[in-house]
């Protein structure tokens, strides 16, 4: 027999994509989501993430603020404008930005 818990965990669960260029991050934060049930993509590239991003809707962007090709501020806006609807989280490992 299921619990309350594990059907609102199913019942709220999400696409999530995380993007990060610290594999030991993307690796973290994967293994999190995914107890919680959530589905989740990582990508080290913030470029090929939104090349996925085009492809597959995702309901939140997990990604870090500091990037090789793309910082994490672009990234929002351009993940904006190919899913309006996409919340987005962004992090950062440094003391300041």
């Amino acid at each position: 027999m299921r619990s309350d818990t594990e059907d609102n965990k199913k019942q709220q669960a999400g696409r999530i994509l995380v993007i990060d260029d610290d594999e030991m991050t993307q690796k973290n934060l994967r293994r999190i989501l995914e107890k919680l049930g959530h589905q989740v993509s990582t990508y080290g590239n913030p470029l090929r993430a939104l090349q996925r991003l085009e492809e597959t809707p995702y309901d939140v962007i997990i990604s870090d603020f500091r990037m090789p090709y793309l910082d994490g501020l672009e990234l929002l806006n351009r993940a904006k404008r190919l899913s309006p609807g996409v919340e987005v989280i962004l992090i950062t490992g440094y003391a300041s930005l």
